[in-house]
C-alpha cells in the first residue's frame, strides 16, 4: 500500500473517531448499536478505505456490517437498500458516489431517531447530496487551480496536456482548468469522448501532440484497467 492509501485511510479514521467514541460509550451502557459501511464496487482505492474503515471499529471493538454495490444488479442494490433501511443501524458510512446518493436516500423505518451519515471518496457531495444542507464526509474535490498549479510545479518539462474526460460530467472542470493553464505556461489539449470505446481512437489522434494524459475522476473514461491500459499506451509511445 503507498504513502498517499496510507494517508487516506487515517483521515478517514481521525474524521470517524468522533463518531466511534460516541459508540464505544453507548457499549458501556449497554446499548447495542449498528454500523453499515456501504460501497460503491470493489476497486482498489475503495477497498483501502473500507479496510481502514474496518481496522479502526476493530480497534473500538465494533464489527460492521459492509455491503457491496453491484452496477450490473439493479435487484441487489434495491434488496440492500431495503436491508439498511429496516437494519436498525445507527451509522452509515458511504464509501464512493453510488453508496452516498444510495445512503442519502434511505429512511431508517426500524429506528425513531435519524441515523447518522458521512461519505468519503465522493467528488462532489453538494450536488450529489443535496437533500441535506450539510452532508457530513471528506470530499475528493481538489481546487482545479491548484491541480494544474501542482502539475505545473512537479511536470516542468511538460508543456502540452491532453485532459480525457467526457463532457456530460466534466465540462466545467475543462474549462476552469483550461482558464488556469494559461498562468502557468500550459496547453491544455481536451480529449473528449462519449464513451469507453472511444478512448483509443481519441488517443491515438492525439499522442503527437500532447505530453501526457491527464485523467481525471470522470465515470466513463476512469477505471482500473483502463488506467493500467492507458499507462500501457503511454510507454509505448
Amino acid at each position: 500500500m503507498n504513502k498517499k492509501n496510507v494517508r487516506y485511510i487515517v483521515l478517514v479514521i481521525i474524521y470517524l473517531s468522533g463518531y466511534l467514541t460516541a459508540v464505544s460509550s453507548d457499549v458501556a451502557l449497554g446499548v447495542e448499536n449498528q454500523i453499515a459501511i456501504v460501497v460503491s464496487k470493489r476497486i482498489r482505492p475503495y477497498m483501502n478505505v473500507t479496510e481502514g474503515m474496518t481496522e479502526g471499529l476493530k480497534k473500538k471493538s465494533r464489527t460492521p456490517v459492509v455491503f457491496f454495490l453491484s452496477e450490473a444488479d439493479l435487484q441487489n442494490t434495491e434488496q440492500i437498500a431495503s436491508r439498511l433501511e429496516k437494519g436498525g443501524f445507527d451509522l452509515f458510512a458511504a464509501i464512493g458516489p453510488e453508496a452516498a446518493k444510495l445512503v442519502w436516500g434511505l429512511e431508517n423505518t426500524a429506528n425513531p431517531s435519524p441515523a447518522k451519515k458521512i461519505f468519503t471518496a465522493v467528488l462532489d457531495p453538494a450536488s450529489l447530496l443535496n437533500k441535506e444542507s450539510f452532508p457530513c464526509g471528506i470530499s475528493l474535490r481538489i481546487p482545479v487551480d491548484r491541480q494544474v498549479r501542482q502539475i505545473s510545479e512537479t511536470f516542468v518539462n511538460l508543456t502540452t496536456i491532453g485532459l480525457l474526460f467526457d463532457a456530460r460530467n466534466n465540462s466545467e472542470f475543462y474549462r476552469t482548468a483550461n482558464a488556469a493553464s494559461g498562468q502557468y505556461g500550459i496547453s491544455l489539449v481536451p480529449l473528449q469522448v462519449d464513451s469507453r470505446n472511444q478512448i483509443t481512437q481519441v488517443l491515438t489522434d492525439n499522442w503527437k501532440n500532447i505530453d501526457c494524459v491527464w485523467m481525471i475522476p470522470d465515470r466513463t473514461v476512469i477505471s482500473e484497467k483502463i488506467i493500467q491500459y492507458i499507462i500501457k499506451l503511454g510507454i509505448y509511445h
